[in-house]
């Protein structure tokens, strides 16, 4: 799914888990090799909110190696129901 700068998208989600790694990949047309993630834990309360920081996987400059680039590119909301 294409997400636009300054929307949001809802996905309800049945886990035990008592943590969770979100992944998602930056449009292409923006930056060609970059995705945002972070880890997020789901026990300590009944809601969570987490930024996403972002990553560039180095292909474009020759490096095949995963760099951090930057803070609180998006954020994520988790509530227990």
């Amino acid at each position: 799914m294409l997400l636009a700068s300054g929307k949001s998208v809802t996905f309800e989600i049945s886990t035990d888990a008592t943590a969770v790694r979100v992944l998602a990949m930056v449009a292409p047309t923006m930056v060609p090799d970059n995705y945002v993630s972070n880890v997020v834990d789901l026990h300590a309360s009944p809601s969570a909110t987490a930024m996403l920081n972002r990553f560039d996987i180095g292909h474009d400059e020759g490096t095949k190696t995963n760099m951090r680039i930057g803070d609180g590119a998006a954020t994520i909301e988790f509530t227990r129901k």
